[in-house]
């Protein structure tokens, strides 16, 4: 049975949820001094929340064109061109600009060399940035560049090319009980202690896999899930979703567990899970579903934009002594500075580069599926 097909703004608002978790913990990036609290809305919160989203959504899609029974190149052409012009533009446009802003600094004034931020770009364009961290963070002298963040970028394609073959390649009949390995690829990982510069940071999957088997549950239990969610009352519902965005946040700690990275997966799935019924549980108000949507559909081009604004922002109001950071409002001020310049170069970025780009991608890949010699046989 096929997931409903009218957009899901609470998917939105998860979003642009998961969007501000980000920022707010890479406010370490601009003011180091606030360490301190920030250290509440760690990283892997809004990341992994983003992992469960985009697992849901990717695998929902690739159940629907493997029903079809294409050719695997064919299958793999209609969803990869699609993929790749929804991402990899913006991604490549906004790490370029990156790119040549640090070439023109000098580089006295910054936390990481030119050849570093160069090599950084390489390898998020070739989208394995995560495992180029890996391995530059076990030498020394190796120093975070604004493009880092791409990590997650490049953790995702490669968990999407490995999902594209198992999803294809499994037999019709047997798809369904995907489910079983996805879960218990879950939570071998959620058992793993992984603290932040191993190997498993920087390829975990938990999050995905938890997002895949609620789309698998849906393409192939839709009627159970229908009847199962139906009989809970949306207060309960919404309660639910509330308490779930809340542990995202409050779970991840050392101080909770040693595998609090497993626990922010699970909450993250319990979240997308709730909002997956489409029922509007956090949009049901026209204002704040404007205000979520607005947000939740900029979230990729907030995402690309932001770190390197935060980086480089510190690098030259240090290097030039515009503001000092040992002042209080003057931090705030920089904050704030920061924040509009991340909007404006977002909504620019959304408009003008990533929209515009994600049509084309989806028009060329609507075409190549409905070639003829693409029709089931």
């Amino acid at each position: 049975m096929k997931i409903l097909e009218s957009k899901n703004y609470d998917i939105e608002a998860l979003r642009a949820y998961a969007i501000l978790i980000t920022i707010v913990a890479h406010f370490v990036e601009l003011i180091p001094e606030w360490a301190s609290w920030i250290s509440f809305f760690w990283l892997g919160g809004g990341v992994d929340l983003f992992f469960a989203i985009s697992g849901f959504l990717i695998a929902k899609s690739l159940l629907e064109l493997a029903d079809r029974q294409q050719k695997f190149w064919r299958f793999a052409a209609i969803f990869w061109v699609k993929r790749i012009f929804r991402l990899w533009p913006a991604a490549l446009f906004w790490s370029t600009i990156t790119l040549i802003i640090y070439a023109m600094i000098n580089p006295e004034n910054l936390r990481a060399s030119h050849d570093m931020v160069w090599q950084s770009w390489i390898f998020a364009a070739l989208n394995v940035e995560n495992i180029y961290i890996y391995f530059c963070i076990q030498e020394t002298g190796c120093k975070q560049t604004p493009i880092w963040h791409y990590w997650s970028l490049s953790n995702e394609e490669q968990f999407y090319v490995l999902l594209t073959f198992m999803l294809f390649f499994s037999p019709a009949s047997l798809r369904r009980w995907l489910i079983i390995p996805c879960f218990l690829a879950a939570m071998a990982q959620v058992l793993t202690v992984r603290p932040w510069g191993t190997l498993l940071w920087f390829i975990r999957s938990d999050a995905m896999f938890f997002g895949t088997i609620i789309a698998l549950s849906w393409h192939y239990y839709g009627a159970y899930m229908h009847k199962l969610q139906s009989k809970i009352p949306r207060g309960a519902l919404q309660a639910l979703v509330l308490v779930a965005m809340a542990l995202v946040i409050l779970v991840a700690r050392d101080e909770v567990s040693i595998r609090y990275h497993g626990l922010v997966a699970i909450f993250s799935g319990l979240t997308v899970m709730a909002v997956s019924s489409n029922r509007n549980l956090l949009t049901h108000q026209k204002p704040t579903r404007t205000f979520l949507s607005f947000i939740g559909s900029r979230s990729y081009s907030i995402y690309l934009v932001h770190f390197p604004v935060f980086v480089l922002m510190r690098d030259v109001i240090i290097s030039t002594n515009w503001l000092d950071l040992t002042v209080q409002l003057d931090r705030i001020a920089m904050t704030f500075i920061a924040i509009m310049i991340t909007l404006i170069l977002s909504d620019f970025s959304y408009r003008y580069v990533e929209n515009p780009l994600r049509k084309w991608g989806r028009e060329k890949s609507t075409k190549i599926q409905s070639s003829p010699e693409l029709q089931p046989s």
